[in-house]
């Protein structure tokens, strides 16, 4: 067998294979319809409850596998600026106001 072969062999391996699941983690039993059911059940769980007048607790969202970040992008490397320091710089860049 080729490299290429075991690579092509590999590839194709269903989400429920051991190797695929030591690989993916969490992430292997959800696939894009779970995690767009997942979206849609929180979606209808928020309005039944905006519907109820907002009585109770909010319902939590269902809970999803997270990546190493646990969900929160960032780019770059932190600068250590103020946060008006970093407004301000990019207020610069804003097209001029019409009166």
């Amino acid at each position: 067998m080729t490299w290429r072969r075991f690579g092509v062999l590999v590839r194709q391996l269903p989400r429920e294979s051991a190797t695929v699941r030591k690989i993916l983690g969490d992430h292997a039993e959800w696939t894009l319809d779970t995690h767009l059911l997942a979206t849609a059940v929180d979606a209808i769980r928020a309005g039944n409850w905006q519907r109820g007048g907002g009585k109770g607790a909010r319902p939590k969202p269902i809970k999803r596998p997270r990546s190493k970040n646990d969900g929160v992008a960032r780019y770059g490397r932190p600068t250590g600026r103020p946060n008006r320091e970093v407004v301000a710089f990019l207020d610069q860049f804003k097209p001029p106001r019409k009166e």
